[in-house]
């Protein structure tokens, strides 16, 4: 007896790709379908977690106290280069004509200050007062008479043995001390009708706030 052959295996259908009326129909009707579960939410994504901070490396510390830390030097200050001084008879720095008036005793003299037989502590105190005074009321030329003093010592008792020439010799040293210094232009003996060489005519720098002329004394 022959055996039962058996049905051949059905052929798989072959699908027909829609036209594009097709698509656009399908496209319709699929916008118009109202799902009846939403689709779920996407799940955030979480972000990486950092990687962990490696510590740092402890600095190696040298044997020794710590040092603080080293500021930036200040500028020094410049310094301001103050009047020149002011030596007996050297007129440099004032004008020819003036110089020449000082020198001779021709220019007006507005005061005169005797220190005469005073100390050296209370001539210098006086001096300061008077020339200051001087200066603040806008004088110009005055005269201080120091007197001669003894050159060589003798066998004369003397009371204030400091008169002897020192106030003479003194008296351009302290024109070029404070207070007095930057006051005084010029210093230069005086002619013999105003004392000679016992007294001196100074000559006052002009104040910038100069007032008017006081009386003379």
């Amino acid at each position: 007896m022959a055996p039962k052959k058996e049905p051949p295996a059905p052929r798989p259908r072959r699908l027909r790709a829609l036209t594009e009326a097709e698509r656009t129909l399908w496209q319709q009707i699929t916008q118009q379908i109202t799902p009846l579960r939403p689709a779920p939410a996407p799940k955030p994504v979480e972000p990486p977690p950092a990687p962990a901070k490696v510590p740092e490396a402890p600095i190696a510390s040298v044997g020794g106290p710590m040092l603080a830390p080293v500021k930036p030097a200040e500028p020094a200050p410049v310094k301001r280069k103050g009047p020149p001084p002011i030596k007996v008879g050297k007129l440099d720095n004032i004008d020819r004509a003036t110089a020449r008036r000082f020198a001779k005793g021709e220019r007006e003299i507005d005061g005169v200050l005797d220190l005469h037989g005073m100390t050296q502590a209370a001539a210098q105190d006086r001096l300061i007062d008077f020339l200051l005074g001087a200066w603040a009321q806008g004088w110009r030329c005055v005269l201080v008479i120091t007197g001669k003093g003894q050159e060589k010592p003798d066998h004369r008792p003397w009371p204030e043995p400091e008169s002897r020439g020192i106030l003479r010799r003194a008296l351009p040293q302290w024109v070029n001390e404070p207070p007095l210094r930057g006051k005084i232009l010029g210093i230069t003996s005086a002619k013999p009708q105003h004392g000679g060489s016992g007294a001196f005519y100074l000559l006052i720098r002009r104040d910038r706030d100069e007032t008017k002329r006081g009386p003379r004394p």
